[in-house]
């Protein structure tokens, strides 16, 4: 059994201008959602049997937020580190019972959501500023995907894998 555990809302405003109901749907989705998703999937792969196989594997997506800083996006970027360390806090606690958790911190990946933003000058200069001058798509990460899913992955668990074409690197973006 697989999870693939991808949830997220922006959390966009200054930190000085966020209002806490903001701060608390970009962790209720980020966090809290993830949390019980990977809870109740890893409660369901253990009572079945298939984590005793070690067949088990939860694929939380945080992004290159969860250890880059994006201005302007302080509380989305602390849900995402938060969802980083909780994976590598669950797969301590779940690796004995037979479940897989790591992540993938995707860069910034052409979607309808961010299509307008890059369309308009300045997401023209942030695209610029990326070392390969290029957005991603979302096929960029089936390669990890499989791995961490398939017989390829049966030795990885609490890892958090950084996809983003150098976007994170100093300088790229």
């Amino acid at each position: 059994s697989i999870l693939v555990n991808n949830a997220g809302v922006g959390g966009e405003g200054l930190a000085l201008d966020l209002s806490i109901e903001d701060w608390d749907r970009t962790f209720d989705v980020n966090v809290r959602g993830v949390f019980f998703a990977a809870q109740q999937a890893a409660k369901r792969m253990i009572a079945s049997g298939v984590a005793e196989r070690g067949d088990a594997r939860i694929i939380n997506i945080a992004s290159i937020a969860s250890h880059t800083v994006l201005p302007g996006l302080s509380a989305y970027c602390a849900s995402k580190a938060s969802v980083a360390m909780l994976t590598r806090g669950l797969a301590r606690e779940w690796a004995r019972r037979g479940v897989a958790v790591n992540a993938i911190c995707p860069g910034y990946i052409e979607t309808d959501i961010n299509a307008d933003w890059f369309k308009t000058e300045g997401g023209q200069k942030q695209m610029k500023a990326f070392p390969r001058r290029r957005l991603m798509e979302a096929g960029d990460l089936d390669a990890a995907l499989l791995m961490l899913s398939g017989p390829a992955g049966r030795a990885i668990t609490g890892t958090v894998i950084t996809i983003d074409d150098g976007q994170s690197l100093p300088g790229g973006g």
